[in-house]
Parts: structure tokens; C-alpha cells; sequence
């Protein structure tokens, strides 16, 4: 059995200090195979949350010469809101672009004004995924249902769900499953079994597997059980090389 850790933050983002050297060791100690090391790059104006993307895909470059198991990534935050930003970075040594959402609109997020029934949030935040999936060029979508980390219930708009899921189908990405809300206790991984059933039930079958490591400790953490999962659910789980879907099984 091979696995792969796709969503890895590094010393580049600006919420995490690991080296990569650092990184690669945790990943060997615990049998990684592939990681992926996926920083922070946010269209929404947040001071630090972005990176010179030649310089750092250079310093990576040199990195791999030392660790083959390293792929270079992007979590790209919002990509919707800028399409052609991943079209100029297509020539770079990218392996991954793992778009995200953390924001949506002034509902959720760090724009967000006032207090909105989780129901809002879901279907604002969700709205916003199927914006990302229908224009951005990404490889793969990360953590799907993200406000379950931070609201008290959990509402899935299926209506909206589903035209999600079968966008990510036609046009061939990946869904990851993010590991880390079973380090704070939760017993999902994002995106929810439901979900990753109702993905498979329309015919999905590529899979990312994810710490969302900020921590050192916590790179690979979680990676065996959502790989798992992936296969009990007639998924298959994988890595991104130079933006091609390499199966892991």
C-alpha cells in the first residue's frame, strides 16, 4: 500500500513555520510516500497569505532533488474570484492546485458582518464552491463542507451539493478528503461520508487524501483511514504530478 498526504502547509504559509526538510522526515517516519506540500495562496486581500510563485516553485524544485517523494501544490483560496491567475502559473513547476474556499461573501469568513443561521452559511459557502468549480482551473477541491469546522449544526444543501459533485465528475478533479477535523475530535472528515457516498453514487472515483497539516506532528496524520475510507466507499485515491491524476492503487 502506497499513500499520499496532498495538503501539507509549510514555513510559505504564513500560519505554519515546518521546513521542508522537517516535513520529509515526519513523512518518511510515517511511511508517506507522496506529499504534497500545499501553502496558503488567497485571492482575498490578507497580508500574508500569498507567495512570489516562481521563487518558491524554484526553491521546491531543488527540494525534490532531495526528496522524490515532495510535489509542489497550491492551496488556492477563492480562485473564482481571478481565473486567470492559474493559466499564467501553468508553466511553473506546479503539481497541484488545490482550490478552497474560506470566504463567502459577507456571510462567512473574515468579511462576514453580523450573525447568519447556519443554514445561510451553508448554502452562501456552497454557492461559492460551485462558482470555483465551474471557472477556476484547478486540479482538485479541498476540504467541501469547511464551515462544519467552525458551526454548531451541519446542513447539507443537496441541491446545490449535487451540481457540485457533478461538475467535479465531468470535468475530471479530484475531491479530497481532509483529515482534519478527526484530530479535534469529530468523528467526519471533510467533506462527510454522505457526501463522499453521494460522489461515488454519481459516478466519482478520483480522491485526494489530506492532513491539512499546520503543524509538524500532524503531516500524514490521518491519511491511512481516509485512504481507507476512499476504498470502502469504490473510490480512488491518489497524488497530482504536473497536474495529471497518478492512482495510488
Amino acid at each position: 500500500m502506497r499513500l499520499a498526504d496532498c495538503h501539507i502547509h509549510s514555513f510559505f504559509s504564513s500560519d505554519a513555520t515546518a521546513t521542508i526538510e522537517d516535513i520529509a522526515a515526519v513523512a518518511s517516519k510515517r511511511h508517506i510516500d507522496f506529499f504534497t506540500v500545499s501553502d496558503h495562496y488567497e485571492i482575498w486581500d490578507h497580508e500574508g497569505y500569498t507567495f512570489d510563485p516562481e521563487e518558491r516553485c524554484s526553491f521546491l524544485v531543488e527540494k525534490q532533488k532531495l526528496f522524490p517523494g515532495l510535489l509542489i501544490g497550491v492551496e488556492i483560496g477563492e480562485p473564482q474570484e481571478n481565473p486567470e491567475l492559474l493559466r499564467q502559473w501553468k508553466h511553473l513547476s506546479f503539481d497541484l492546485f488545490l482550490g478552497s474556499i474560506h470566504v463567502a461573501g459577507n456571510v462567512f469568513g473574515p468579511h462576514s458582518e453580523g450573525s447568519f443561521p447556519d443554514e445561510v452559511v451553508y448554502r452562501s459557502y456552497f454557492s461559492e464552491v460551485k462558482r470555483m468549480v465551474e471557472t477556476a482551473e484547478i486540479d482538485a477541491v479541498a476540504h467541501l463542507d469547511f464551515p462544519r469546522r467552525y458551526l454548531g449544526s451541519y446542513v447539507i444543501p443537496w441541491d446545490i451539493v449535487d451540481q457540485i459533485l457533478a461538475i467535479i465528475i465531468e470535468r475530471g478533479l479530484a475531491l479530497e478528503i481532509n483529515t482534519s477535523l478527526w484530530r479535534k475530535g469529530v468523528s467526519a472528515s471533510m467533506p462527510d461520508e454522505a457526501i463522499l457516498r453521494r460522489y461515488a453514487e454519481l459516478g466519482g472515483k478520483r480522491i485526494l487524501t489530506g492532513s491539512d497539516a499546520h503543524q509538524l506532528e500532524d503531516v500524514g496524520d490521518g491519511v491511512e483511514r481516509a485512504f481507507h475510507l476512499a476504498r470502502e466507499l469504490g473510490l480512488t485515491p491518489g497524488f497530482y504530478r504536473q497536474h495529471e491524476f497518478i492512482p495510488l492503487v
